[in-house]
């Protein structure tokens, strides 16, 4: 659910903390999230070209925050349950998909009791970072989809991560503190070995792996990080299946 990854404020925090939502800022990040190039111009094109086909597909949307990708799935003709751990962000998907989607709040750090091992697709877009242990959460995504099912997610790139704080260590998983155009948050670095290492341990097969690009109304709108995006790699997206078959 994330926005810009703006440099301002950033710094290490100590020990794991609580679980990070978006209560206190939801508000800022449903005003602006649908029209943020971060989101509409680098993060969303990259995941929708991993996407399979969507009609009369069973979608798990995880981390909907305000909706819109909830949206395009039904639209698309998919049969789409959307989770939040947010209260607001629950609310904002609800009133923005009505009776077109199965809207819950669910914390992704623990088992999810609603769901079967029915779902096709379990899209997790800018939501794995917020998680300090990545295994438990993907065996339970592992779960829940079909044989043959995929999991498609962004995250922040870990170079771009590396390069913002200076961790002592590349290879090290920490909590860490930025301040966004719409607040503070907090979320994990980690390298990327540890997130492969862990689609690996948890019986994924990773299919695509890719380093976006800006698009160009990217760079009409904002030049500036346009420029250091085809330079520099802001964010991740990978494409994994569950082994038992083609979806």
């Amino acid at each position: 659910m994330a926005t810009e990854n703006c440099n301002a404020g950033s710094q290490r925090v100590a020990g794991d903390g609580e679980v990070f939502t978006y209560e206190a800022i939801a508000d800022a990040y449903a005003a602006k999230v649908d029209t943020k190039v971060w989101n509409t111009e680098y993060d969303r094109p990259a995941v929708l070209s991993l996407l399979p086909s969507l009609s009369g597909i069973d979608v798990l949307d995880v981390g909907c925050g305000s909706g819109w990708y909830a949206e395009y799935f039904a639209e698309q003709g998919a049969h789409v349950t959307a989770v939040d751990i947010t209260p607001k962000m629950v609310e904002f998907t609800r009133r923005r998909l009505g009776n077109r989607a199965r809207v819950l709040w669910a914390d992704i750090g623990k088992p999810l009791e609603f769901a079967s091992s029915s779902f096709g697709l379990v899209v997790a877009p800018l939501v794995l970072h917020y998680l300090a242990v990545l295994e438990p959460t993907l065996s339970e995504l592992y779960r829940v989809l079909k044989p043959g099912g995929v999991l498609v997610f962004s995250t922040h790139h870990p170079f771009a991560d590396y390069r913002l704080f200076s961790p002592a260590s590349y290879f090290s998983t920490e909590l860490v503190e930025d301040t966004w155009d719409v607040g503070t948050v907090r979320f994990y670095r980690r390298p990327l070995g540890a997130i492969t290492e862990a689609l690996a341990h948890t019986g994924f097969v990773i299919e695509r792996l890719i380093e976006p690009m800006p698009t160009e109304e990217f760079l009409r709108r904002d030049p500036a990080s346009y420029e250091r995006l085809v330079v520099y790699p802001g964010f991740l997206a990978v494409r994994a299946r569950k082994d038992g078959g083609e979806l």
